[in-house]
């Protein structure tokens, strides 16, 4: 999207009806400093920036009034404007609907910064991103089952490639996926998830485990597919006055037997009730050792 076409944009938002100003605003900035990089092939528009640079990772503002919820933001320093975002939920009985474009929270980890432990992604998370699916577009229903909070959706189904070549599907080809997630809490302090995912090319199985003992946090994601099997496993402690350290530790091994490890330490601090500032070392190694990195980055994150 063109600068034009942004101005364009943020001035309609600022024109908007009274109705519409009404919503419930919010949002985020992120903003990363890079302080060492050996990733050969860096570049200013991933979140592997080179040595010295400064760039907004993500930046977000999100709308949110009678049931209906739009979030929009910019990815990588890049001037394209994106819907992330753009569903309604309503009551159905005990259930609720929601209809239309959603984050869909299989993993551990989050979309947004504002939702993650760590200023990267886990590897597990990057899988189901890579397969389209961390955000779909359908109708979930969701709500208590017993103790367990269940979703049930039937979405588009993001592993199909109409019209590819060299692959199963033909041109035309569309299919729908259905997700089932169930969550709940064993005993104090102990929480367990489940979710299933079966699309047309793969079915995907993750499982969540986290606890939490005073200032002491763990936790277990653990995904298998068809294709690949990925683990990550995170500990973290809340030393108090604003400050936590993190760490983090993440495998992934294809059927063919190809394997991909990462290891992050985070040191978090807030500055203010609305600002953190994080240290954080990210280790990227696979079995091709050319493609080995370690990176550092002063990671700030504000919300409104």
């Amino acid at each position: 999207m063109n600068k034009k076409l942004i101005a364009i944009a943020v001035a309609g938002a600022f024109s908007a009806p009274m109705a519409a100003q009404a919503a419930d605003v919010s949002g985020f900035a992120q903003i990363d400093w890079t302080l060492a990089n050996d990733n050969a092939a860096c570049t200013v528009a991933t979140f592997e920036n080179c040595e010295t640079q400064f760039s907004v990772h993500e930046a977000e503002v999100d709308f949110e009034n009678n049931g209906v919820r739009v979030d929009i933001d910019t990815v990588n320093g890049g001037g394209d404007i994106n819907v992330e975002q753009a569903n309604f939920t309503t009551a159905l009985g005990a259930w609720n609907l929601t209809a239309g474009l959603f984050n869909s929270g299989l993993t551990a980890d989050s979309q947004d910064i504002v939702d993650m432990a760590f200023a990267s992604n886990s590897l597990v998370f990057d899988l189901y991103d890579g397969a389209g699916l961390t955000n779909v577009a359908g109708l979930a229903f969701s709500g208590m089952a017993g103790p367990a909070n269940v979703t049930v959706a039937l979405v588009n189904d993001p592993t199909v490639n109409p019209g590819a070549t060299g692959t199963a599907t033909v041109a035309g080809d569309k299919a729908n996926a259905v997700v089932v997630a169930a969550s709940g809490s064993v005993m104090e302090g102990l929480d367990i998830g489940v979710s299933m995912v079966s699309a047309e090319a793969d079915d995907l199985t993750d499982v969540i485990v986290s606890y939490t003992m005073d200032a002491l946090t763990a936790g277990l994601d653990y995904m298998t597919s068809d294709a690949v099997d990925a683990y990550s496993v995170t500990v973290g402690y809340d030393l108090g006055n604003g400050i936590n350290v993190k760490a983090r530790i993440d495998n992934a091994e294809l059927t063919s037997g190809y394997k991909t490890d990462t290891t992050t330490l985070h040191v978090g601090y807030h500055l203010a009730d609305n600002i953190e500032i994080a240290l954080e070392n990210y280790d990227y190694s696979e079995d091709n050792s050319a493609n080995d990195y370690s990176t550092t980055v002063v990671d700030l994150v504000a919300t409104f």
